[in-house]
């Protein structure tokens, strides 16, 4: 089945709680292509990234000034069951 061996891009990110809370880690979005994610991603960060790590595969994780931290995993479609979605596993 061709529709299996589909990629899919993953918008992953927490905020960072200043009150003690735990952070929450969620999926923004799940997109047919990298250029989507990035987008996508970048709105999440309202547009003001403030540091960057790289992590697997050329990917990052992006820390935007309005406390958000964000990443992408990339998976295939019907794999994302066992998908990690820490950053670099």
């Amino acid at each position: 089945m061709e529709l299996i061996n589909t990629k899919l891009f993953l918008v992953i990110f927490y905020k960072i709680n200043v009150y003690g809370f735990p952070a929450e880690l969620k999926i923004n979005g799940i997109y047919p292509s990298l250029e989507i994610a990035e987008k996508k991603q970048l709105e999440l960060l309202d547009n003001n990234i403030i540091n960057k790590t790289k992590i697997e595969n050329n990917f990052e994780i992006k820390y935007g000034k309005n406390n958000i931290i964000s990443w992408i995993k990339e998976s295939k479609l019907g794999e994302t069951g066992s998908l990690d979605l820490r950053p670099g596993y």
